[in-house]
């Protein structure tokens, strides 16, 4: 079940592609929020630093865990 999709997830958001890290959000809470970003081995934060090992960076989930914050507030 989707809370918002994903163009509504944009209607939100200011961030575009490669910078938008929320796919889907599944549930909205009074203190949390829960959602989804797809991401396939060849997604350009997997090339570089570690080519055999896909991994990704911190950089990568720290600026997940701001856009999720960012959607949880603008939503509620």
């Amino acid at each position: 079940m989707n809370l918002l999709s994903h163009d509504d997830v944009l209607e939100i958001l200011p961030q575009r592609y490669p910078f938008v890290m929320v796919d889907r959000v599944i549930e909205i809470g009074e203190t949390k929020i829960t959602t989804i970003k797809n991401v396939t081995g060849n997604e350009p934060c997997f090339q570089g630093h570690f080519p055999n090992k896909k991994d990704l960076s911190r950089s990568i989930y720290n600026r997940s865990y701001c856009t999720n914050s960012y959607s949880f507030v603008f939503k509620n």
